[in-house]
């Protein structure tokens, strides 16, 4: 039997003032009775025009938008078994009729924007502030005990005596950090029951993050342990302690068909 295959390439820019971005989708699709098959990669860019730090140029606040995952794989399929599809009787009933499917997702990690939790620079209410970048910032093998490097930033703040020269907006952008990626596969198993002609049965048991792989949140940023500290050294800095989905999830479901 002759497979129908489809290739789709799609690209879109969309510009403005606040919010341009760039979204590439490439798709492959492959449908071969009884299993369907589709496979997709999108590549999308946003930029972000928030949080405004300087009034004065909302240019240097520009950056990844916070759920700009950069590049996204997803392939899925569904497999009707074909054990005694053509029969009928009681072994059909309990042999025949079952189905396999499965979403299979890598997604990169989402922005990080680093800030020092308020601000020090008496600007009547534009927060957060960002700290200097005085390196990346990145660590060659990340962890949750350690995402990023803390000592790559230095405070800003115009409330140290005799440290006019920290008296400035901090040179650190917007997302200039990317968080963990995302490994996740959801499996489902579906029992078709044919009830009388058009009516149909469904039993579905499906298995969110199937195999339990944490998908881990965003790190903790940087803090300072008192007003002077101009390098940061506050505690859990840089430590991912949360998810940012849930761990498996399994669910029985019916569904009935007319």
């Amino acid at each position: 039997m002759n497979p129908n295959v489809i290739l789709c390439l799609s690209t879109r820019v969309c510009s403005g003032a606040a919010l341009p971005f760039l979204i590439l989708a490439v798709c492959l699709a492959v449908c071969v009775v009884p299993v369907a098959a589709q496979t997709s990669f999108t590549q999308i860019g946003n930029l972000d025009g928030l949080p405004i730090q300087n009034p004065f140029n909302f240019k240097e606040g520009r950056g990844p938008l916070p759920f700009d995952q950069r590049h996204k794989l997803n392939a899925n399929f569904a497999y009707e078994l074909p054990w005694l599809r053509a029969q009928k009787g009681v072994s059909a009933a309990v042999l025949g009729g079952w189905q396999v499917n499965g979403i299979v997702a890598y997604r990169s990690g989402l922005p990080i924007t680093i800030d020092e939790g308020g601000s020090d620079l008496n600007t009547g209410g534009f927060t957060p502030t960002r700290p200097d970048r005085i390196a990346s910032g990145t660590v060659a093998n990340p962890s949750r005990r350690q995402w990023f490097n803390p000592q790559a930033f230095q405070r800003v703040t115009c409330n140290i005596p005799g440290r006019l020269d920290l008296c400035h907006y901090g040179s650190s952008g917007v997302g200039i950090l990317y968080g963990p990626a995302q490994k996740n596969a959801d499996l489902s198993l579906f029992k078709n029951f044919k009830i009388y002609e058009a009516l149909r049965l469904q039993v579905r048991l499906e298995a969110i993050n199937a195999f339990n792989t944490p998908f881990f949140g965003t790190p903790n940023g940087i803090s300072f342990a008192t007003n002077n500290s101009i390098k940061p050294d506050g505690t859990l800095m840089g430590e991912i302690r949360s998810l940012a989905t849930p761990m498996r999830t399994v669910q029985l479901g019916m569904k009935l068909q007319w």
